[in-house]
């Protein structure tokens, strides 16, 4: 058995990176897998969200094609400086001015552009909307964005920051408010509780800009992976319709772990660590299913990808559904990085802050818009 294996290592080192050329028979395979090829679209709402589309950008995760990005804001200022290809100002009332810090005024923005955004959900079979709720128009568009991509067929997953408790009562309230209508249309919403990003190591030290850089980067990062899962090349992909599977039947609220580990035990540390990891404020026994996504360099081994999904299958609920992948990034050298999404979560930072809120009675938020 050995010489097999050392004949393919030497097979792999031999192997030119040369353009593949093929014949017209598997043309047409080649062909027939691009149709069935899962167009994604990420929408990034409000200034958060809009962060996150430009850092998807700058990572070059995005096309025109496969995996679009769309900065949507009511802020015709910051939309400007948003590294996107495709671009929304919404809300013929807002007049490019912002909304305000008001959820109605975000909602009503993307009431009255919803013709616009009907076409930009068109075609789409997974659709992510993030957005940091709290504020005016990512609390208030992102569940009207998320209701169309809906309507269209698509997977719709939010990945949504909660407002840090120092914020103030005023934007946790829009929080909830933001979220629950998020909750009620999307197949999942990833929720990344900011008050948790104060437990991870250095970030309580860092200036209050880049404590919310960090926000923009997890939300990225979350995002890219299950997106490369399922749409780049890799040590072991997942089918759509096995993400399918685990954000509609976990569904409800999910949260994210992220751990990094490097020398020979990396892959236990890093999942290890991402299961431990300050962002997940629940009890992981509890989730109904998880996304895993291993990258590691060229040197990382199938046995380091099953060895995280081992892990996480014997600390979750028994009757879960674990779906796991792994991808090379060859930037990377020793390191390897675990991103894990839990699916059917429940987290008393945000579900208790949620009720008690309705509890006192939030003001209600009907108006009459224009459509």
């Amino acid at each position: 058995m050995r010489h097999i294996i050392d004949r393919v290592l030497e097979l792999q080192e031999d192997t030119p990176e040369a353009q593949q050329t093929h014949s017209p028979g598997e043309q047409d395979l080649v062909n027939l897998l691009k149709t069935l090829q899962p167009r994604i679209r990420v929408f990034g709402c409000g200034g958060c969200g809009n962060n996150t589309v430009s850092r998807l950008s700058d990572e070059g995760l995005l096309d025109d094609e496969y995996v679009v990005g769309w900065a949507i804001n009511t802020d015709a200022q910051h939309l400007l400086k948003v590294n996107a290809e495709h671009k929304m100002l919404i809300g013929r009332t807002a007049r490019g001015r912002g909304a305000g810090g008001d959820p109605e005024m975000g909602e009503k923005a993307a009431l009255e552009s919803e013709r616009n955004l009907t076409e930009s959900v068109n075609d789409c079979d997974l659709a992510f909307v993030t957005a940091g709720l709290g504020g005016g128009t990512g609390t208030g568009s992102a569940h009207v964005i998320a209701r169309l991509a809906k309507a269209a067929g698509a997977l719709t997953i939010g990945v949504v920051t909660y407002p840090f408790t120092s914020e103030g009562t005023q934007r946790r309230q829009n929080a909830d408010w933001g979220l629950q209508r998020l909750r009620e249309v999307c197949d999942t919403v990833v929720v990344l509780p900011n008050d948790r990003l104060l437990e991870v190591d250095g970030v309580r030290d860092l200036p209050i800009g880049a404590a919310f850089r960090v926000a923009d980067e997890l939300l990225m990062r979350s995002i890219a992976g299950v997106t490369e899962l399922i749409s780049k090349e890799g040590l072991v992909n997942l089918d759509f319709e096995d993400l399918r599977s685990v954000m509609v039947n976990g569904g409800g609220t999910a949260m994210i772990g992220y751990g990094e580990g490097r020398g020979p035990d990396r892959a236990e540390y890093a999942t290890r660590q991402a299961l431990e990891s300050p962002l997940l404020d629940i009890d992981v026994s509890d989730a109904r299913g998880a996304l895993v996504n291993v990258v590691a360099g060229k040197n990382l081994t199938l046995g380091e990808a099953e060895m995280c999904a081992q892990i996480i299958r014997e600390s979750i609920n028994p009757h879960a559904r674990i779906i796991w992948g792994a991808t090379v990034d060859e930037s990377m050298e020793e390191e390897l990085r675990v991103l894990i999404v839990l699916t059917g979560v429940r987290s008393e930072q945000i579900h208790g802050a949620s009720l008690q809120n309705r509890s006192q009675g939030i003001r209600s938020r009907s108006a009459t818009f224009i459509t």
